[in-house]
């Protein structure tokens, strides 16, 4: 062999070895999709790994993503790390392998409900009477019809309880005794938010033995916002923040209830709807719940047609799914929930059931997701 054959041979070894040696570095590089028009990360999941419900993961992995099932075509995707991709031979998918990105940290993934309701505004179905801690009883130029912005006072009659300016409050309206739709028993109250304010100091003067002194627990306050119409008269509660982030949680056990009020004292109720259900902590309903709303579907047995009978036997069926409820917030034998979707309208009284489930249900997955705190 010539010198020349030699050389030749001796780079061809040379080239073949750096390609078997390298780097692992570049093997582990992250893989990346393309995202094609249409494209939701609950179908990118399905088309990779065979499994949709990975989306909060890829969610994750992807922060950039504002709404993740309305995905902008063109953007690139970083798939999801230590997972087997799994790429169906019938496809065409666009793979890149870009330059290595560092991982993004992110919080858990819930959904957010802001676009169905203002947490705000829930209130709540309690057993007993509110503590109220007062009441709005004049405005500054004696309207009795409110605005934001208006200067009203306000009179703390908790006993016991210190007021700061600046405490926030919210303000409300508690409703006659509420009874179950279905048992006649008796439910409680229900509380409704009809506002906000904030207090901004101590004022008012009294005679006392012919002499002006302070009057106690009397404050000036700035209404923040009005829900509903507002009016003197109106009592109010401390102002309880709820994010309205909220990640949702299978049932570990079977559980039924109903509806058994609701926010607007309407009857007939439908999608974004605030209801309250006769389950609380006491059966383990916590916030993020979720439940079916459904009819039960009752029809007399086929198999006692002809039969005279004073009462024909019943045959059961499936029940009538009418719309999906999630809760926001749980109280000792209630909870609040709001409609996240629904087939059909639906009535004060119908049935729920607890939802358990091993990937998250499908509607879950169209409602904007959020990073919890």
């Amino acid at each position: 062999m010539t010198n020349k054959c030699r050389f030749l041979f001796t780079i061809l070894i040379l080239l073949l070895t750096c390609s078997l040696m390298r780097s692992p570095q570049t093997c582990a590089q992250s893989m990346t999709h393309v995202v094609q028009k249409g494209d939701t990360l609950w179908d990118v999941c399905e088309l990779y790994y065979g499994n949709p419900d990975l989306w909060p993961k890829l969610w994750q992995m992807n922060p950039f993503v504002t709404n993740p099932h309305l995905l902008e075509p063109g953007d690139v995707l970083t798939l999801l790390e230590n997972v087997p991709i799994l790429i169906p031979k019938e496809k065409e998918v666009a793979v890149n392998e870009p330059e290595k990105l560092e991982p993004v940290v992110t919080g858990p993934v819930g959904i957010d409900v802001s676009a169905l309701t203002n947490m705000d505004t829930l209130g709540h179905l309690c057993d007993v009477e509110a503590e109220l801690w007062g009441d709005l009883f004049a405005s500054e130029d004696d309207r009795m019809l409110l605005s934001p912005g208006d200067t009203v006072y306000v009179k703390i009659t908790k006993q016991g309880k210190r007021v700061e300016p600046g405490d926030e409050f919210s303000i409300c309206k508690q409703s006659p005794l509420i009874k179950h739709p279905i048992t006649g028993e008796k439910m409680g109250y229900v509380l409704t938010v009809r506002g906000k304010l904030v207090i901004e100091e101590p004022v008012g003067l009294t005679y006392e033995e012919d002499e002006l002194v302070p009057k106690k627990n009397i404050y000036k306050a700035t209404l923040l916002n009005c829900f509903k119409t507002l009016s003197v008269g109106d009592s109010i509660i401390p102002y309880e923040p709820a994010s309205p982030c909220v990640l949702p949680r299978s049932m570990d056990r079977s559980l039924l209830g109903n509806v058994v009020a609701t926010q607007d004292e309407t009857n007939i109720l439908a999608t974004s709807a605030v209801v309250y259900i006769d389950c609380g902590l006491d059966k383990g309903v916590q916030k993020g719940h979720v439940f079916q709303v459904v009819r039960k579907h009752v029809v007399p047995d086929p198999d006692t047609q002809g039969f005279r009978l004073t009462r024909r036997p019943e045959l059961i069926l499936p029940d009538v799914h009418l719309a999906t409820i999630l809760v926001l917030k749980s109280r000792e034998k209630t909870a609040t929930a709001v409609v996240i979707s629904s087939e059909e309208d639906f009535p004060v009284g119908s049935h729920i059931n607890a939802l358990s489930w091993s990937g998250a249900p499908e509607i879950l997955s169209k409602i904007a997701t959020c990073s919890l705190e």
